[in-house]
């Protein structure tokens, strides 16, 4: 959930959520903020980070169901790790807050606190450029951020930060992962904005009998965006359509853009298979060279992405969800692997495999040979690794 806190309301102009003298850039690594709550709904009183101690910080709000979803999780993790200090923050009106606490006290096993006036928010989430909730920072002993997410992922990462052994490189991985996402719907919003800009403007003029203006407009948005053209030149359509001294125009430009339509609709794939050939591009360099570490797990985090795309991306044929769930922890086994970390490379592998042995095969393997071999033969390459990855695995415990 993406929320906006009632101070925010005044900082519209500014390019980041962030208040008047809000904290420096936060992240992973970075020292943790000061803590400061006045007002303690629930729980003993925390009076700021001290060293020697973990501490999770977590941002959550009343309407917001993932996070009302994820409270009893966080309550488990509380119970687990009796000596991290949780301390979860609210800036909505504190008899919102208490009342809520009182709704769900047996959910909240852990320290609720009233962020008033919303300086908690501005010192981490503001000043670390997050704005969905939940969030949570976890703090290590140091006094220092080790990682920043959702709180249903923080399991392995808070156990690791626990007992000193917790690596935050995979972490930063992920997290500029999820910024540069971020970014990139960001922009595509923004995309998106003109080119419904652009259609509000030409059914405008159209309706004006103004539809040689609309042409000239469009052309000129093309020439600006031509990766737009397919989308753009339905608009172009339009205004030639509606005016009949255009006729032979609309007709000739309509068959262009059919035919242009046509060739895009055949050269695009699933969001979701994309993904998964960029991270195998990462994780499988062309040639000899061994693959970085570092592009392994950024690998992963797309994968886990495209997983999710995947469920949302109805359109796509069965085959394609079959060959898509297949594919993906195939290639997170081959990943895995490559880490060096066969016990995962393992799990993943047998999980492929279960699947493409009881899946129900649709229609367009059992009518296709080819396709049929291709899929059988994949299988065998992949129970020959699977083999490989369970000698080394059993050679890695010896050790």
């Amino acid at each position: 959930m993406t929320r906006v806190p009632l101070f925010a309301v005044l900082l519209l102009v500014a390019p980041e959520p962030r208040g008047v003298g809000a904290a420096e850039p936060l992240t992973i690594g970075s020292p943790a903020p000061e803590l400061k709550i006045r007002t303690w709904v629930k729980g003993d009183p925390v009076t700021g980070i001290e060293k020697g101690k973990v501490y999770v910080v977590e941002f959550w709000g009343t309407a917001c169901a993932p996070c009302i979803k994820c409270m009893p999780h966080m309550s488990e993790l509380q119970r687990q790790h009796k000596d991290v200090v949780f301390a979860c923050l609210c800036d909505e009106k504190e008899k919102d807050v208490r009342d809520f606490v009182a709704k769900h006290d047996k959910n909240m096993g852990f320290r609720v606190g009233w962020d008033e006036k919303g300086r908690m928010w501005t010192a981490w989430m503001g000043a670390a450029g997050h704005e969905g909730i939940p969030t949570a920072f976890v703090v290590d002993a140091t006094g220092t951020i080790a990682w920043i997410g959702h709180p249903a992922e923080m399991d392995e990462p808070l156990q690791r930060i626990r007992e000193g052994k917790y690596d935050p490189r995979v972490a930063v991985i992920a997290l500029r992962f999820q910024k540069a996402r971020k970014e990139a719907f960001r922009a595509e919003n923004e995309r998106l904005d003109r080119g419904n800009r652009l259609a509000v403007q030409v059914e405008k003029l159209v309706l004006e009998k103004r539809a040689a203006e609309a042409v000239t407009l469009v052309d000129e948005a093309i020439r600006k965006e031509p990766a737009e053209r397919v989308w753009y030149g339905q608009m172009k359509l339009q205004a030639l359509v509606a005016d009949p001294k255009l006729a032979d125009r609309a007709l000739e430009y309509g068959t262009e853009l059919a035919g242009a339509a046509s060739a895009r609709a055949h050269q695009d794939r699933p969001t979701s298979q994309v993904l998964l050939h960029i991270a195998g591009l990462l994780s499988a360099p062309l040639g000899d060279a061994p693959p970085d570490p570092r592009c392994c797990d950024l690998a992963i985090e797309i994968i886990k992405q495209a997983r999710e795309v995947a469920r949302q991306e109805q359109d796509s044929g069965e085959r394609d969800q079959i060959e898509f769930r297949l594919h993906a922890d195939a290639q997170l086994a081959h990943v895995f692997a490559s880490k060096g970390e066969y016990a995962k490379a393992v799990a993943h592998a047998e999980t492929a495999l279960k699947a493409f042995r009881t899946a129900t095969p649709p229609p367009s393997w059992t009518n296709n040979k080819q396709l049929r071999q291709n899929m059988e033969g994949w299988a065998k390459q992949l129970e020959e690794s699977l083999e490989e990855f369970k000698k080394k695995a059993a050679t890695r415990e010896r050790r």
